[in-house]
């Protein structure tokens, strides 16, 4: 068997954190390797154990507002903004490239977390 996909829960709401931290627990081919806060993220953003980062942020923003918060760094593989009231996702890979790909669904976030190269 592969290696989880290891993916960091970065500044979400409280009931967002839970309801992704349940549904990423539930799946054998995932694993949640950190729940920070926004102003933690420079710490991890350092280390090769994260996959994919799942990030709260503004929904008309989310690009903006991923870019600031991993700086002028390398951006890890795959990053995934989560609004605030968890019904918006966009997804970023490289910079600047952002996709829109609107309404939030469990079974959606999981195929995103799941097409990240790891």
């Amino acid at each position: 068997m592969h290696r989880p996909i290891r993916v960091a829960l970065v500044g979400l709401t409280p009931l967002v954190r839970d309801v992704v931290h349940s549904l990423i627990a539930s799946e054998r081919d995932m694993r949640v390797e950190a729940v920070i806060e926004h102003r933690e993220l420079p710490h991890l953003r350092g280390r090769e154990n994260v996959d994919v980062y799942l990030i709260g942020v503004a929904a008309d923003t989310a690009a903006k507002e991923c870019g600031e918060l991993l700086g002028e760094s390398m951006p890890p593989r795959r990053v995934i903004g989560i609004s605030a009231d968890g019904r918006q996702m966009h997804v970023s890979e490289l910079r600047p490239s952002t996709e829109d790909v609107g309404s939030l669904s469990s079974d959606e976030l999981l195929e995103v977390i799941r097409e990240a190269p790891h």
